[in-house]
């Protein structure tokens, strides 16, 4: 079963801050980018994988679902 996003994302940030150098953090926070798409959050969702970008773009295709996520947010204006 999947949680809410906002459940996940405090205990995303704790292993985050405890574990700094580990590279898994980066795809959980692309899961939690992806969990926010998944609820039509767009904005938090954008948040989340343009932090990714300079850092780790390639967790779950990030780069990718950034891009793609814009140009859908762009052709609704």
């Amino acid at each position: 079963a999947e949680g809410k996003p906002a459940e996940a994302e405090a205990m995303i940030r704790e292993f985050a801050a405890k574990y700094p150098e580990r590279a898994e953090r980066w795809e959980f926070e692309a899961y939690l980018a992806h969990a926010y798409a998944r609820e039509n959050n767009k904005d938090k969702a954008l948040e989340l994988f343009k932090a990714l970008l300079p850092v780790e773009p390639r967790p779950a295709e990030a780069a990718q679902h950034f891009v793609n996520l814009r140009a859908t947010d762009d052709a609704g204006k």
